[in-house]
C-alpha cells in the first residue's frame, strides 16, 4: 500500500493538497492501490483509468506549484458510475453488450468535475442499466459487511468511497440508486432537485425519474461537489437556529430491528433538541406510479437503443422492459396525476419544516438484492422512490451505532439543495455527539 496517509474528507485531501504536504500523483496512486487491493474481493469497477489518471495527477500538481489559486477539487481522485459517458474509458451500463468504444465526449456532469481538475480514476460498476444484474459482469459485493452485496445500482461508487480509495464518486439515482448503496455501505449520498445536474451523456432510462448525484463521506462533501455539479458559485448559510424537522410516524416501525434501533436513537437525540415536528404524509402509493413510470420510460429508452440486443440481457432488465412496454397510456396518465399530488402533498408538509427525516433502506445490507417476487424488492424502495416521483432533493446520511450500516433520509424542498445539505451537515453533527455522550451534545447544540 502507498506510504502516504489518505485523508478521511475531501476537505481535508484539498488542504492537504493545497499546502503542498501530498501530492496529486501520490493521492492517485494511493486511490489506484486500493482499488488494485480490494477489486478481487468488491468488483467495484469495470475499467480502471491508470495511465490517464496519472497523466490528469501529474498536470494537476503543476497547477498546484504553479500556484495558481485552484479550486478544492483540483488533484482530488474520484470514479463515476459506468453510466456516464467519458472520452478516456468505455460506457457499459454493466453490460456486457456493449463494445468497449469510449465516447468522443464526457457527459456534462463528469466534464464539470474534471475542468475543476479532478482526477478520473475509473468507472464503476453497476446493474445492468440500472436494473437487473449480467452474470458476465458480477454484483458488487459490500466492503463493510462481509458477504452482503453493496447495493444497487450505483453499488461500486458506494463501494469505493466507502474504502477510502476516493473521497467522492458520482452515481446517478431513478428510484434511490445513490441513496440506497451509499446507507447499505455506511456514506453520504444525494439525489438533487430533479434537472438541477444536468443528464446530458448519461446512458438512456426513464428520464425523468433519473439524476446524476454524488457519494462522499461527509455531508459537507457533497455540498462541494454538488456546487460544482449544478455550476453553482452561491452557497446557503449555515442554519442560524435549529432547523425544523419533520418526522413521519411510521418511520421507525417500519424498518427492521438493526435498523430502528440506530434510527429510533437518533430521532430521540433530535426530539431532546427541540427540533422536530410530527408530519403525516402518506407515501405508500408512491411504489405503483413509480413502477409504471420507470417501467414505461425505460422500454421507451432501451428498447431503440438496444434493438435486437436486448435479448442478451439479463432476465430482470427484460422483465422490466416488457413490463413497460404493456403499459397503457390512461395507465400511465394516471402515474403522473398521482406524482403531481404527492408533489403538492410533500411540498405542503415542507411548509412548517425544513427537512422530512425518514430510513433510507428500512433494512440491513442483504445478502443477495431480492427477486421481483420477494415482499422486499420494493419494499426496501419505499422511502426513495417518492423523491424520484416528485422531484425534491433527498440526502442519505449515515446513522451511527449501526451494527451494521444504515442511513437517515432527509427530504427537502425543489430547488434548495444547498440548503439542504446544510441541515443534514448539522443534523449529521448531533447524531454523531449522540454516540460521544449527551452532556457534551447538548452542550454543543
Amino acid at each position: 500500500m502507498a506510504t502516504v496517509t489518505p485523508p478521511g474528507s475531501l476537505a481535508e485531501a484539498s488542504t492537504l493538497l493545497r499546502h503542498r504536504e501530498i501530492s496529486a500523483v501520490e493521492l492517485v496512486e494511493h486511490a489506484l492501490e486500493v482499488i488494485e487491493d480490494r477489486e478481487p474481493e468488491l468488483n467495484a469497477y469495470v475499467t480502471i483509468m491508470r495511465a490517464a489518471a496519472r497523466r490528469d495527477a501529474r498536470a494537476a500538481d503543476l497547477l498546484l506549484a504553479a500556484g495558481e489559486s485552484p479550486g478544492p477539487l483540483v488533484g482530488i481522485p474520484f470514479a463515476v458510475k459506468d453510466a456516464f459517458l467519458t472520452i478516456d474509458a468505455p460506457t457499459t451500463g454493466g453490460s456486457s453488450v456493449f463494445s468497449a468504444l469510449p465516447s468522443s465526449a464526457d457527459a456534462v456532469a463528469v466534464a464539470r468535475l474534471r475542468r475543476a481538475g479532478a482526477v478520473l480514476v475509473g468507472k464503476t460498476n453497476m446493474n445492468e442499466l440500472g436494473w437487473g444484474l449480467d452474470s458476465r459482469v458480477g454484483p458488487v459485493a459490500n466492503p463493510v459487511v462481509q458477504g452482503s452485496s453493496a447495493g444497487g445500482s450505483s453499488g461500486g461508487s458506494a463501494a469505493t468511497v466507502a474504502t477510502s480509495a476516493v473521497t467522492f464518486a458520482l452515481g446517478t439515482d431513478g428510484g434511490g440508486s445513490v441513496r440506497m448503496p451509499a446507507a447499505f455501505c455506511g456514506v453520504v449520498g444525494v439525489k438533487p432537485t430533479h434537472g438541477a445536474v444536468p443528464s446530458e451523456g448519461m446512458l438512456p432510462g426513464a428520464q425523468s425519474l433519473t439524476d446524476p448525484g454524488p457519494i462522499t463521506t461527509t455531508a459537507a462533501d457533497a455540498r462541494t461537489i454538488l456546487r460544482w455539479l449544478t455550476n453553482s458559485s452561491s452557497s446557503t448559510p449555515d442554519p442560524e437556529e435549529r432547523p425544523r424537522l419533520g418526522i413521519l410516524g411510521s418511520a421507525v416501525p417500519s424498518c427492521k430491528p438493526l435498523v430502528a434501533g440506530p434510527l429510533g436513537s437518533a430521532l430521540e437525540r433530535l426530539e431532546r433538541l427541540g427540533c422536530t415536528i410530527d408530519v403525516e404524509l402518506n407515501l405508500a402509493e408512491a411504489a405503483d406510479a413509480w413502477l409504471t413510470t420507470f417501467s414505461a420510460e425505460s422500454a421507451a429508452a432501451l428498447v431503440p437503443a438496444l434493438g435486437g440486443l436486448l435479448v442478451r440481457t439479463s432476465a430482470d432488465l427484460q422483465r422490466l422492459v416488457g413490463l413497460g412496454l404493456g403499459v397503457r397510456a390512461v395507465d400511465y396518465l394516471a402515474a403522473q396525476a398521482a406524482r403531481t399530488d404527492l408533489a403538492h402533498r410533500l411540498d405542503a408538509a415542507l411548509e412548517n419544516c425544513d427537512a422530512i427525516l425518514t430510513p433510507t433502506v428500512p433494512s440491513p445490507p442483504l445478502t443477495a438484492e431480492p427477486a421481483w417476487e420477494d415482499e422486499d424488492f420494493f419494499g426496501d424502495m419505499r422511502w426513495t422512490i417518492p423523491a424520484n416521483l416528485t422531484g425534491h432533493p433527498a440526502v442519505t446520511i449515515p446513522l451511527p451505532g449501526a451494527a451494521e450500516p444504515a442511513g437517515l433520509q432527509l427530504i427537502g424542498r425543489r430547488n434548495t439543495d444547498d440548503a439542504l445539505l446544510a441541515v443534514a451537515e448539522w443534523v449529521e453533527a448531533q447524531i454523531a455527539h449522540a454516540t460521544d455522550g449527551e452532556s457534551r451534545a447538548d452542550d454543543d447544540a
